[in-house]
């Protein structure tokens, strides 16, 4: 009977391709959509326990992580299980035929020790928190939570804090702008400088999850938070799914968008629920040459969704050089946002868009 439960258990995990019926999100469109295709994730799992990691919130597991999802990769890939617990992390990479999966009460919360993070080539960036590039099949599902710790990464604008926010932000340490309206994550006192000065460190943060060139990407019942940039962040990928997912962070985070879907081709954002600190749903295409290289950002539904603060609920741009065609939004609510729907775009960054429904 016990080894009847777990293969059951591991059945349950590794739902196959199609077994989720997207296919019933694309009825009626007013326009003809390229339907998604979800990936496809060995029946194998692991649990990060079995790689000396301790959810203690103190432990770092980042090379528990790291080699679990190498184990995984050698064997063709499979399911990495984070139990319940406080999982303190420094970067992960990602690799192809991936799931992470987050059981219920898993709290994974990335180290605020800049010197974990490797400086990336986008734009001297570090790499993302979760990173990845040229994959396929990848997944993050189950009911945890994955959060970037980003108060140790943003700034923070004095005239949308209250006093105490402020006070609660000095005792951090920090550094505070001769105007007094800025505060930047430098000279902390439980995290070492990176650089020489405030503004350089500041520019350094990067995204929660930053994928690129990937695709059959899966995104499901998983929370995203506190992210030090963009919280999801998909870019030049193919097939992306994002499904009964929660983001959020405080209303006055800087940049903290919650989806970008940058030069995505065949989208699907359903069930989710918003709570940003900048823009809620995003969708670009790309800046100048380089955007018109990446191709467009296509075949997108939008439906089910929530978005309560956000600078936009539904939002085209800034980038839309590599042009924005055939999205479908319907269905959301927006209740809180500056702006519902909101189309920007500015010199360098324009380009094409048609086809979009909201």
């Amino acid at each position: 009977m016990k080894n009847f439960i777990i293969a059951l258990c591991i059945c349950m995990l590794a739902i196959p391709a199609g077994a989720r019926n997207y296919a019933k999100y694309y009825k009626d469109t007013p326009v003809e959509l390229k339907q998604v295709q979800e990936p496809s994730i060995p029946n194998r799992s692991v649990r990060l326990t079995d790689f000396g990691a301790k959810g203690d919130g103190l432990t770092l597991c980042t090379d528990a992580f790291r080699e679990g999802i190498e184990a995984l990769s050698a064997k063709g890939g499979g399911h990495l299980i984070v139990p319940a617990g406080v999982w303190l992390t420094g970067p992960i990479v990602m690799k192809s035929n991936i799931d992470l999966h987050l059981e219920e009460r898993a709290l994974v919360i990335f180290s605020p020790d800049k010197s974990l993070y490797e400086v990336s080539g986008n734009k001297g960036r570090y790499k993302a928190l979760i990173s990845g590039e040229k994959l396929h099949d990848i997944s993050f599902t189950g009911k945890g939570i994955f959060d970037g710790n980003g108060k140790y990464w943003r700034p923070v604008k004095r005239g949308k804090m209250s006093d105490v926010e402020w006070k609660q932000y000095q005792k951090l340490g920090g550094y505070v702008t001769e105007k007094g309206d800025l505060w930047l994550p430098y000279d902390l006192k439980m995290v070492d400088n990176q650089t020489e000065n405030a503004q350089k460190e500041e520019g350094l943060r990067n995204d929660l999850v930053r994928l690129q060139r990937s695709k059959n990407i899966l995104f499901e019942g998983v929370t995203f938070q506190n992210a030090p940039r963009f919280h999801i962040h998909p870019i030049v990928c193919e097939n992306v799914i994002i499904d009964h997912v929660l983001i959020r962070c405080e209303w006055n985070v800087q940049n903290g968008d919650a989806i970008d879907l940058a030069n995505v081709r065949r989208g699907l954002v359903v069930n989710t629920i918003i709570n940003a600190g900048d823009d809620g749903i995003c969708l670009k295409g790309g800046t100048g040459a380089t955007g018109v290289s990446q191709g467009p950002c296509e075949d997108i539904l939008i439906q089910d969704c929530t978005v309560y603060h956000a600078h936009g609920g539904f939002v085209l741009g800034s980038d839309v050089s590599g042009g924005i065609h055939k999205i479908v939004c319907r269905n959301l609510t927006l209740s809180g946002t500056d702006v519902g729907l909101r189309f920007k775009s500015g010199l360098g960054h324009g380009g094409p868009t048609s086809q979009i429904y909201c």
